[in-house]
C-alpha cells in the first residue's frame, strides 16, 4: 500500500526550526463541494502518467504559524478537447502556503486571514500533504488543450474522430453524415437557406 505523502512537524512544533521532506505520490485528487442545496463532497481523479516526484519545506515563522514552500512535478493525462485524444501535458507547481497549528482541529481545512491570505489550520503533528500537492498540481493544468494545434476533432453528426478518418467511413452510417460511403460533396443545404434572400450585406 502507497504510503499518503506527509510531513511529521512534531519537533517543530515543540522547538521551531523546520523539516523537509521528498517522495512519490501516484494519486492525486481534488475535492469539490457541490452548489447547494446538495453540497456534497465530489472527489475528482487527477490522471497521472507515471508518479509525480514532490519536496516540501515547513517552517516555524513565530507563534503557531508556519510557512511550506517547496515543489510538485510531474505529467498529467488530459483530453484534447477537441477529438478527446489522451495528451499528456507536464507540470512544475510550487507550493506556497500558510500553516496555522491548532490542537483543536481535527480536519486540515483552509481559512482567511485579515488580509485574505488563504491559511491552512491543523491540528495533528503529521501533517498530511495529499490536499495541499493535488490542489498546487492542478492549478498548472491548462482548461483547454490540443493534441495538435491543427486538431480537426470529431464529426458533429457520427462522432468519428476526423483526424484519422478513412474513406467512406461513418461511425453511425446516418443518412446526413457526410463521411457515410456514397455522400454527396456537395454543402448540404440548411432549413435556413429560405432566408437567404432576405438577408442583405
Amino acid at each position: 500500500m502507497e504510503q499518503l505523502p506527509s510531513l511529521h512537524l512534531a519537533r517543530i512544533l515543540r522547538g521551531g526550526g523546520e523539516v523537509s521532506g521528498e517522495g512519490e505520490v501516484s494519486r492525486l485528487e481534488l475535492v469539490r463541494t457541490s452548489p447547494p442545496p446538495d453540497s456534497v463532497q465530489i472527489i475528482e481523479p487527477i490522471a497521472l502518467a507515471a508518479p509525480a516526484t514532490w519536496r516540501a519545506t515547513v517552517t516555524h515563522v513565530g507563534g503557531d504559524d508556519f510557512w511550506m514552500s517547496g515543489r510538485i512535478e510531474g505529467s498529467a493525462v488530459m483530453e484534447c478537447s477537441r477529438c478527446l485524444e489522451p495528451v499528456t501535458v507536464d507540470v512544475n507547481a510550487s507550493l506556497a502556503s500558510l500553516l496555522r497549528y491548532n490542537p483543536r482541529v481535527e480536519v486540515p481545512h483552509v481559512e482567511y486571514g485579515e488580509d485574505d491570505q488563504e491559511v491552512l489550520v491543523f491540528g495533528q503533528p503529521l501533517l498530511q500533504l495529499t490536499a495541499v500537492l493535488s490542489e498546487a498540481f492542478a492549478l498548472q493544468l491548462p482548461e483547454i488543450v490540443l493534441h495538435d494545434p491543427n486538431c480537426k476533432g470529431l464529426c458533429a453528426m457520427c462522432g468519428v474522430n476526423l483526424n484519422t478518418l478513412a474513406a467512406g467511413e461513418c461511425a453511425e452510417d446516418r443518412a446526413d453524415c457526410p463521411h457515410r460511403p456514397g455522400a454527396s460533396s456537395e454543402p448540404r443545404e440548411t432549413p435556413f437557406a429560405a432566408l437567404k434572400g432576405f438577408i442583405k450585406d
